[in-house]
């Protein structure tokens, strides 16, 4: 059977509903201090996910333990901040986790063109191999011709771990704070 590789990243499960989402409810945040020097930036700290990032607004922290995605037994971490943008839109900054339970993700899998244009919906723009604390992770941008996503997979052994940020191109965010945020990602 050949289904379609789930990429366990933000943009699998999250980015391209939360403009959904956020017109349903706004995050409620805690109450998280911004990071000294930051401009608002402040760190979020997963709090069973073992890892952080820097984020630009208030924050929300989620987990889903014995969950299954594609018949897969998997326990899901997440950060996300939802800041409202032009035109009644919204710019989603995730951090997601996924733990597969029964199998080691390969970077053939996780690192495929067809995997991130499926699992993103949308049309790769570029992509890079990059090293994070000696793990391997790809850096890639996506776009559907009305919102565009930049992020970055990292793999930690059986965790997948992905930075994204989801903008509507009609108000779109600097490269600089792109980047801040996908380079922010700590493992604890």
């Amino acid at each position: 059977m050949n289904r379609a590789p789930l990429l366990a990243t933000a943009a699998a499960l999250w980015l391209w509903a939360a403009p959904a989402l956020a017109a349903a409810a706004a995050p409620a945040a805690p109450d998280e201090p911004p990071a000294a020097g930051s401009e608002g930036w402040r760190e979020a700290r997963s709090g069973s996910g073992g890892f952080s990032v820097q984020m630009p607004a208030p924050f929300n922290d989620f987990n889903r333990t014995g969950g299954e995605k594609d018949g897969e037994a998997v326990t899901i971490n997440g950060l996300e901040a939802i800041v409202p943008a032009a035109f009644g839109t919204v710019q989603t900054w995730q951090a997601v986790c996924v733990d597969y339970l029964a199998r080691v993700p390969t970077e053939d899998w996780a690192f495929s063109d067809a995997t991130i244009e499926h699992e993103a919906n949308g049309n790769l723009r570029w992509k890079r191999r990059v090293s994070v604390d000696g793990h391997p992770a790809l850096d890639f941008a996506v776009s559907d011709g009305k919102r565009s996503v930049r992020s970055r997979v990292i793999l930690l052994g059986r965790r997948v771990c992905t930075t994204a940020v989801n903008y509507p191109l009609v108000d779109p965010i600097s490269d600089a704070d792109a980047e801040r945020f996908v380079a922010s990602f700590k493992a604890h």
